[in-house]
């Protein structure tokens, strides 16, 4: 990449080794100026001599201003031009300094919230969402707005451009004994809330990575064995549940109810979960009478609750609906149908 400007990358460090060398050995010939600012005291810094002569370690951070008055000083006496591009990031939000065309122009307008893919626990995987991370300016703005880090620490930012670019590395690091339900389950993490958290997904095969990215550690997550899920559907009153929650991994009662207010998997036992979820009073769609919507309506919702206990393709399903149809299969079968297609109430 050809460029009249030079590229200054902060990296807040917490002292992840690993994240710093893939960056440092990623993208050496494209940044002029690696700025290491470690978060606290405790954090470690030693830095791999072949690219030492790119690395400027600051002191520790303690806030906003006294940061700002470092890098002037810094930027003062290093600074090619008023359009060079400043970088500011954690040291797990990687920004892909390949593929920056579309920042260099619109940083010439207003500042960048770089918008990272985020990989979890390994390369295998993903998180849905996206999360604003690296925060990206000209030199230009940066001397004429010395407030512009309270604006990234406080993410109030209010005229900006996002941009989908880059990485973020989630978790990558040596498991830790609670993390082991999570990992297991293909959670993000172990702050994870079953009614509004997603499963992890697998990375696309055309997924671009960093070249260098084997620099890190591969965790493996997920599990090979066979959980058991059992829902009652209107139906809990048929079986006995201390009996029934001896049987299997988990046990959801869905209940209906037409008061708005839902209740998504509320723990009532060991793992034993209870949800009432909303039924409408009239028909949203179609032309089936009411009785049948409703009936049709309940099959579907029911896998927004399976949801609910993270299930994985080897894993059994049993389905007990309105105490009359019983039906069992793998949710590798079942997760991409109509619910209302595989249960059928005599």
């Amino acid at each position: 990449m050809k460029k009249n400007f030079k590229i200054f990358d902060i990296i807040l460090f917490e002292g992840n080794k690993d994240l710093l060398n893939l960056r440092f050995s990623e993208f050496y010939n494209i940044v002029d100026f690696f700025i290491l600012v470690p978060l606290s005291d405790e954090v470690k810094c030693e830095i791999d001599i072949r690219v030492k002569d790119r690395v400027i370690l600051f002191e520790t951070f303690k806030n906003e201003t006294h940061f700002y008055d470092l890098l002037k000083e810094f930027l003062s006496t290093n600074y090619e031009s008023f359009d060079d591009l400043i970088f500011i990031s954690k040291e797990n939000e990687i920004p892909d300094f390949n593929n920056i065309d579309e920042i260099i122009n619109e940083t010439k307008i207003r500042n960048v919230f770089i918008e990272h893919t985020t990989l979890c626990w390994n390369t295998d995987y993903l998180i849905k969402d996206t999360f604003f991370g690296a925060y990206v300016f000209t030199f230009s703005k940066f001397l004429t707005h010395k407030n512009i880090f309270k604006r990234f620490f406080g993410k109030n930012e209010s005229n900006f451009k996002e941009i989908k670019n880059g990485w973020k590395f989630l978790n990558f690091h040596e498991p830790t004994e609670d993390e082991v339900f999570a990992r297991e389950n293909l959670l993000p993490s172990v702050n994870y809330n079953s009614a509004t958290t997603y499963k992890v997904i697998k990375t696309p095969s055309d997924f671009e990575l960093p070249k260098n990215v084997g620099i890190l550690a591969y965790n493996k997550i997920g599990r090979d064995y066979m959980k058991k899920h059992l829902f009652l559907v209107e139906s809990s009153n048929t079986v006995n549940l201390n009996e029934v929650s001896k049987l299997y991994d988990t046990v959801s009662i869905i209940e209906f109810s037409d008061k708005l207010n839902e209740v998504i998997a509320e723990n009532i036992g060991e793992s034993v979960y209870k949800s009432i979820l909303h039924l409408p009073t009239n028909v949203l769609y179609g032309e089936k009478p009411l009785k049948d919507f409703h009936d049709d309506y309940k099959k579907n919702e029911i896998k927004k609750i399976i949801e609910t206990v993270f299930p994985q393709d080897q894993d059994s399903i049993r389905i007990i609906y309105k105490g009359f149809d019983d039906v069992v299969g793998l949710w590798e079968k079942f997760k991409n149908q109509k619910f209302s297609e595989i249960i059928n109430p005599s």
